[in-house]
């Protein structure tokens, strides 16, 4: 199952294992490994999180009402693209960030990229909070 998770979300759905980050790749192992471990199993609690709320909660994206900085990989897995397309096209003030050759952990493969980015971010997220006076 840790090595099954490693190539969909690590390696992504266009790599090898070879074309990813060593310490990264190590690290996310690691973080698998002890989730997979947890008690309660990690599978009973994701499939108890996957209850569908009515509405939907993609149906509701409108009442989130924060600045919102998506994250994703481009070499992450299709349905995540999707989702977070989803995500930022429902949610009012969101912006979506794209992280060339990077998969689903992001901030592991490419930390500083991703740092400078949310610091980037929050600097506008501020400024225009500040011209609300919020």
């Amino acid at each position: 199952m840790i090595d099954s998770s490693l190539r969909a979300f690590t390696d992504g759905p266009r790599r090898h294992s070879s074309d990813v980050n060593a310490a990264a790749r190590r690290h996310t192992q690691i973080m698998t490994t002890q989730v997979f471990r947890r008690t309660p199993s990690y599978w009973l609690s994701a499939a108890q999180d996957q209850r569908t709320p009515q509405p939907s909660s993609l149906e509701r994206l409108e009442e989130v009402d924060v600045p919102t900085l998506l994250i994703v990989g481009s070499e992450d897995q299709p349905e995540v693209h999707e989702l977070s397309e989803q995500l930022a096209a429902g949610i009012p003030h969101a912006r979506q960030l794209m992280v060339q050759g990077a998969g689903h952990h992001t901030n592991l493969e490419a930390p500083a990229a991703v740092l400078a980015e949310i610091r980037a971010w929050l600097k506008v997220a501020a400024r225009e909070a500040e011209a609300l006076h919020l």
